[in-house]
């Protein structure tokens, strides 16, 4: 067998046997962001989207103007 290729199946051997990926712990909870904590109801989301949304056609306004 070519010499190069013997080389890289040893590099491959090696970097499977060293660097397996680490268990997942599934036990704990996802993270949870800073939306999560205040949005808990339909009318916390929908109080949220009409604030964005008003920020959004603010901003395009303003870019309008300059």
């Amino acid at each position: 067998m070519d010499p190069i290729i013997e080389e890289k199946i040893k590099q491959y051997k090696t970097f499977v046997t060293h660097n397996t990926p680490s268990t997942t712990d599934t036990d704990t909870p996802p993270r949870e962001d800073n939306l999560s904590r205040v949005i808990r109801s339909e009318e916390d989301a929908e109080m949220f989207m009409a604030q964005l949304n008003c920020l959004i056609e603010r901003s395009k306004r303003i870019k309008q103007i300059k």
